[in-house]
C-alpha cells in the first residue's frame, strides 16, 4: 500500500484538491453566462469545467 501511495499519492491528492476549485470556477462561469443570456447557463458551465477537471490528473 505504501508503494502505491508513494507512486500515485500526489495524483490522488491533486485530483481531490481540484474538485472545490472546479466547482467554484463552474459557478462563476455559470453566473457570467447567465448575465449574458445564455440558455441553460449552469448546465453547460458545469459540464465544460468538470470535463476539463476530470482529465487534469
Amino acid at each position: 500500500m505504501w508503494l502505491v501511495w508513494r507512486m500515485w499519492g500526489h495524483v490522488i491528492l491533486g485530483a481531490v484538491l481540484a474538485i472545490p476549485v472546479a466547482l467554484i470556477a463552474a459557478h462563476l462561469l455559470a453566473r457570467a453566462r447567465e448575465s449574458r443570456g445564455h440558455p441553460h447557463p449552469a448546465r453547460t458551465a458545469y459540464a465544460d469545467v468538470l470535463m476539463v477537471a476530470g482529465t487534469a490528473p
